[in-house]
């Protein structure tokens, strides 16, 4: 009888010992996972929304002068004007080129004032036009831009004037400075400043005024 009373007790001291040992691993165990998972929920919430604002803020500072460079680059370059300077020569006098220097011719075959061109095909091949407006010139100090004028080619493209001549350059040029054209074929002839002059031989001079008058001199000659 004594032997059944001391096992029930110490079967019951056994019980209440792993009954405490259970229930101390338990409240460890939920004592842990709070304390692990409640932190990285607050910091990563509030590293998502630095790392969005600091994004946001980059692009944002990039976009616009980028933008800004580029239209101003494009308006510049449109805005660009068609350069004509003049020369000095001792056979030809004063006359008028192109921004890089290559020579402008007239054309006698076309009309003074007539607003048109007779220089197509084949011919502007050899004698390309100086296309563009005369708004947009840019001009040596003291050369009137009234003198220069604009016509519209069969083509639809603009051709610039001077003295209601229209204004070609010529592929027989190859180099700046180059006055390959003058007298060519007795119709090709230099733009002189001021006044242009049309020499067609040695001893005949031809003077055209802006308003389409003509002064023809000529001069003895040994021949």
């Amino acid at each position: 009888m004594n032997s059944r009373i001391i096992i029930a007790v110490v079967a019951i001291v056994v019980i209440v010992a792993i009954a405490g040992v259970a229930v101390g691993i338990m409240g460890s165990s939920k004592s842990s996972t709070t304390t692990v998972v409640t932190p990285p929920v607050t910091t990563s919430t509030s590293s998502s929304t630095t790392s969005t604002t600091s994004s946001t803020s980059t692009l944002s500072t990039s976009d616009t002068p980028t933008s800004i460079v580029t239209t101003t680059t494009s308006s510049s370059t449109l805005s660009a004007g068609i350069t004509i300077k003049l020369v000095n020569s001792t056979t030809l006098g004063t006359y008028f080129v192109n921004g890089t220097g290559f020579t402008l011719y007239l054309f006698t075959n076309d009309t003074q004032n007539s607003g048109k061109s007779s220089c197509y095909g084949a011919c502007a091949t050899f004698w390309p036009a100086l296309y563009g407006n005369a708004s947009n010139l840019v001009l040596p100090a003291g050369v009137s831009a009234s003198a220069f004028g604009t016509i519209k080619r069969t083509d639809g493209t603009s051709q610039i004037t001077y003295q209601g001549w229209p204004l070609y350059t010529y592929a027989g040029d190859k180099a700046a400075g180059d006055t390959n054209g003058q007298g060519k074929f007795g119709t090709w002839f230099v733009v002189n400043y001021p006044t242009i002059k049309i020499t067609t031989s040695s001893s005949v001079s031809t003077t055209v005024s802006s308003s389409g008058g003509v002064t023809t001199t000529i001069s003895s000659s040994s021949g």
